[in-house]
């Protein structure tokens, strides 16, 4: 029998993907974690811990949904 991926698994998966998605596009756009976070009204430790793939946190929908404009990309591929 073929054993499927569990969903603690999955759930890492997406977890780590939001994580580096963030970083690549912050530091892309040559943004500072303290500039995305005055954006999003927030305090930069919390946003540098969204950033941290040590950390469980991750985003929010609605702090997602935003990152995505910011970043002018949608919500898809954030997570992916």
């Amino acid at each position: 029998m073929k054993e499927g991926i569990n969903l603690t698994e999955k759930a890492l998966g997406v977890r780590l993907n939001i994580k580096n998605n963030i970083r690549i596009l912050r530091e892309t756009n040559g943004l500072k974690m303290r500039e995305i976070a005055q954006v999003l009204g927030i305090k930069e430790n919390t946003y540098r811990v969204w950033e941290d793939t040590g950390k469980e946190t991750v985003p929010k929908a609605d702090a997602l949904v935003e990152l995505a404009k910011i970043f002018n990309v949608s919500l898809d591929f954030l997570i992916r």
